[in-house]
C-alpha cells in the first residue's frame, strides 16, 4: 500500500481532514471498501470512516506515514466497551478442492464407516455437496471405497484388499 498523496499535508493528516484532489491510488482497496459501503468511491473514504468512528464513540485512527509517503499504516482501535467474548461472525471458509475432499474422505474412512452426511460434517462441510458426491462416486469407481445400504442408510467404508 502506498502512503498519502503529497497534496495532503501533515497537518491535514493530524486533523483527520484528509481529502486528495487527485484520483485515488489504491483502487483495489477503494473497491473493497466501496463493496462494504464504507466509502462512496468519491474520495470520501477516510472522512466517512472518521465520522462513523466518532458516531460510534470509538477512538480515532492513527495514521503512520513515512516521510517519502511510500507506505502507510492505519491503526484502528476498538471501542472501550467492546469485549472479545462477544460473538464474532464465523470466518468465510474457502471452498475445498476435489483433491482436498478426496484426501480428507479417505483419511476419515480409514477410521470407520460413515454416511455421506457424516463424512460432510466431519470434513467441515455443512451438507453433502456436488463435489463431495463426485469424490465419493470416483472412489467407488476406483474400487477404493465400498458402500452398503440404500438411501440415507447408505454407509461408505474403505475397501480392504
Amino acid at each position: 500500500m502506498r502512503g498519502f498523496d503529497h497534496t495532503i499535508t501533515s497537518s491535514d493528516i493530524r486533523s483527520l481532514s484528509i481529502r486528495s484532489h487527485k484520483p485515488y491510488r489504491n483502487r483495489s482497496i477503494g473497491n473493497y471498501l466501496k463493496d462494504y459501503r464504507l466509502t462512496e468511491g468519491h474520495n470520501t473514504g477516510i472522512p466517512r470512516t472518521v465520522r462513523f468512528l466518532q458516531e460510534n464513540g470509538s477512538p480515532m485512527p492513527l495514521f503512520l506515514n513515512d516521510p517519502e509517503r511510500s507506505s502507510l499504516i492505519v491503526r484502528l482501535y476498538p471501542e472501550a466497551s467492546f469485549s472479545s467474548t462477544k460473538s464474532v461472525p464465523a470466518p468465510i471458509r474457502k471452498k475445498k478442492t476435489r483433491e482436498e475432499l478426496r484426501t480428507e474422505t479417505l483419511s476419515l474412512l480409514s477410521t470407520g464407516d460413515y454416511s455421506a452426511q457424516q463424512i460432510a460434517e466431519k470434513i467441515g462441510l455443512s451438507q453433502v455437496s456436488k463435489s463431495l458426491k463426485g469424490v465419493l462416486d470416483g472412489l467407488l469407481e476406483e474400487k477404493l471405497v465400498m458402500k452398503n445400504g440404500l438411501g440415507k442408510a447408505t454407509r461408505y467404508h474403505l475397501e480392504l484388499k
